[in-house]
């Protein structure tokens, strides 16, 4: 029937979970690839309507009916040949007989005409009949609820090209003329990407197509197929012929000055004592090598094994020149010199409008904000917060109970930030958004496009967002800023905690404290790198434990005694093979990938002068991978999964500064260590302690890193089902 290919699927668009409806989180990553098969999907059939799209791989349904679905038909198409494979659908008058829920049930069967057949998915029982090859069909159907669906979910529904029913898709176009993106010196052109999904042409020269990793050859067949060549000549002369506007002229003129700044900006450098150099391009150095940004830290792990035999390196990125300290005899030598002698890099005042608080400030400012920050998160004020962590956690046990009942896997991707942020919102704003409960990950995706923003102003060739109304059409960054704004002020008002809330206790403060502006910066900070990576690395650790059956045994026989209610920070402190778990889990996946700093004034770096304005990259992760002194206390299998090296006779074993590396170092360490450190154990040890994670049998998932954390290219999924002692 099949030819041994895994099941896989993939879906875009909107998603329905009862009455909570949005736009699946696929849509920023994968844009490109969803636009390719909406568009084809129209080539198809101009006049179907949809909302969502899926293509699977070599996957046999049962017979069901998608009751999310309108009274629409679906319409699937092939994308691979294979033969047979249609469906079965049920039809009183059919000669074809099924068993469905265990009664005989008359159908007929649907067979692909042309490459395509429509079924009647929501009213009648259907399933896949069985085929030879390798079966890769697209499907595209329509959703019921579609009108719920915000403003802004609706207009970006339509942009993908997706249909959906006219009074859905009826969206105003922004006011006014829309301005023209010329990207030079474009790399993989990201300026230029951002500009596209924003609905603007935007053309970019010098521009390289790098591999995309998304649902397989498959698609990316189909899509190369459906870009033909024809349609790109016709393309590019469309392009000649409309840059003769004066609108080219002047995108033209504000991306010439971008690059005169780089170049001006290269001759003013003074002429330091140089490092090893990784080779780049004239002027923007390593930058389009590493996508703008969005596979640097990839990059430096490869550089650093490249370049690095003597525990330091350089590079140039976009103009500046760049010192990565490999090693962490000369890491802890920079890292020294914070807080006041070496600050976070310039780019960081490319956000300064989008996310400012203690994590980005500098000097004087951080001083302020650091002596009024510390005492909402000492030992005391943690301990205070137990009882809203511990009521976030027991509802993050009701959703896997309920996955476990009807028999589905656990998605730990979709649940772990929706764990995380509720505990954020409870114990920071001092009012739950219930979001673990409804399963909205609207406020995980608004993250992703604040954060996406973020890093598009950080590595952009010029500050498109100083120009007056052009930052609207590259990124949403000032939008979800007010929206985070919008909400959190609503939520604080709501907040019911007693005054035990961060947000509760900073306001109710004597003397200097912060404004409302000022605690609604934090607050974002909090909620947006509290979320991220607490969840992300709680992901690893339940993979980890399903894939290393002996060790999730030791895990559990460590909490199978715990009492129920609430747990203190001593008793989670007694807990060493979870503690262990955690540990181990943030050494190999943990949040601080790397850290980017500038000096103020000159020093000493291996015997060689480093003059002021000289950027520094300390790659956290790969130190805690690879480096001589961090083997001599945790082993020289640095890159194997081992939590008991941090175990011995008498329990854990700290190792600092390694033991905390990953929340930072020195004085600028995490302020909210204390209480990712407490959720973090808590999720491990109540769910470990309740639930029983089946050994991984999948692929091992691929990681996407960035600045906070290392995510799975793909959702971590696992079969769990109740422990039983």
């Amino acid at each position: 029937m099949r030819d041994g290919s895994p099941d896989a699927a993939f879906t875009a668009g909107m998603y329905r979970h009862g009455g909570v409806v949005g736009l699946r989180a696929s849509r920023h990553d994968l844009r490109a690839s969803i636009q390719a098969l909406t568009a084809y999907v129209r080539q198809c059939d101009a006049s179907h309507v949809f909302t969502s799209v899926a293509v699977f791989f070599n996957t046999a349904s049962p017979p069901h009916r998608d009751t999310q679905n309108e009274n629409t038909p679906n319409l699937v198409l092939k994308l691979s040949s294979f033969s047979g494979g249609g469906l079965w659908i049920e039809d009183s008058c059919g000669s074809v007989e099924r068993l469905v829920s265990g009664k005989p049930t008359l159908g007929k069967i649907l067979n692909f005409q042309d490459g395509k057949l429509y079924v009647q998915a929501r009213e009648k029982w259907h399933a896949t009949e069985p085929w030879e090859g390798s079966r890769v069909v697209l499907v595209a159907y329509n959703l019921g609820c579609a009108a719920q669906l915000s403003a802004d979910n609706r207009t970006d529904l339509c942009s993908l090209g997706f249909q959906p029913p006219r009074s859905v898709g009826d969206v105003a176009s922004p006011p006014g003329d829309k301005p023209t993106i010329l990207e030079v010196f474009s790399g993989t052109s990201r300026t230029a990407a951002a500009a596209r999904r924003r609905g603007l042409e935007a053309h970019a020269f010098d521009h390289t197509l790098q591999p995309v990793k998304d649902v397989g050859t498959a698609i990316k067949s189909f899509r190369d197929a459906w870009l033909s060549m024809d349609q790109i000549r016709a393309s590019m002369m469309q392009s000649v012929l409309q840059m003769v506007n004066e609108r080219r002229a002047l995108a033209a003129a504000l991306a010439g000055a971008g690059a005169s700044l780089l170049a001006i900006k290269l001759l003013l450098q003074s002429r330091p004592e140089r490092f090893r150099q990784v080779p780049g391009v004239w002027l923007l150095g390593v930058l389009p090598e590493t996508c703008y940004g969005k596979a640097l830290t990839e990059k430096i792990a490869e550089w650093s094994d490249k370049y690095g035999e003597e525990g330091v390196f350089e590079y140039n990125l976009a103009g500046w020149r760049t010192v990565c300290c490999c090693s962490w005899e000369h890491a802890k030598v920079v890292l020294g010199l914070r807080p006041f002698k070496m600050e976070r890099f310039s780019a960081f005042a490319n956000v300064t409008s989008l996310a400012t608080g203690s994590f980005f400030s500098e000097g004087e400012r951080w001083k302020r904000e650091r002596r009024i920050l510390s005492p909402a998160f000492n030992a005391k004020n943690v301990e205070s917060l137990i009882p809203a962590v511990q009521c976030v956690a027991e509802q993050l046990l009701q959703e896997i109970e309920k996955d476990v009942s009807a028999g589905k896997e656990v998605d730990l991707t979709e649940l772990m930030p929706l764990y995380t942020a509720d505990v954020i919102c409870k114990t920071g704003l001092g009012h739950e958004l219930n979001l673990l409960q409804a399963r909205s990950p609207d406020l995980i995706d608004d993250m992703k496009v604040l954060a996406d923003a973020v890093q598009t102003r950080m590595f952009a060739p010029f500050p498109y967002w100083k120009v007056p109304g052009l930052a609207p059409w590259i990124d949403d960054g000032d939008k979800m800023k007010k929206k985070f704004d919008q909400r959190a002020e609503e939520t604080m008002k709501l907040a019911n905690s007693g005054g035990k809330s961060i947000t509760e206790k900073l306001r109710a403060m004597e003397g200097d404290k912060f404004t409302n502006r000022e605690l609604l910066d934090n607050i974002l900070v909090l909620l947006i790198a509290g979320t991220d990576t607490t969840s992300t690395a709680l992901g690893w650790v339940f993979y980890h434990l399903s894939k290393d059956q002996a060790l999730q045994k030791q895990v559990a026989e460590e909490v199978r005694s715990l009492p129920e209610g609430e747990l203190s920070t001593e008793q989670m402190e007694s807990l060493h093979m979870v503690r262990a778990v955690w540990l181990e889990t943030l050494r190999t996946t943990g949040p601080a990938a790397f850290l980017c700093f500038e000096n103020n004034e000159e020093f000493t770096l291996a015997g060689k002068r480093q003059p002021p304005g000289t950027q520094f990259t300390v790659p956290m992760q790969y130190l805690m991978m690879n480096d001589p002194e961090v083997k001599t206390k945790l082993g020289n299998d640095l890159r194997s999964y081992r939590p008991t090296r941090w175990l011995g006779p008498e329990g854990i074993i700290k190792h600092p500064p390694f033991d905390t590396l990953p929340f930072g170092h020195g004085p600028r360490i995490c302020l909210g260590m204390r209480l990712a450190e407490y959720e973090g154990l808590l999720a491990i040890a109540r769910v470990v302690q309740k639930f029983d994670f089946m050994p991984y049998e999948k692929p091992e998932p691929e990681k996407t890193l960035t600045f906070t954390a290392n995510n799975p290219v793909e959702h971590i999924t696992i079969r769990v089902r109740p422990r039983t002692w």
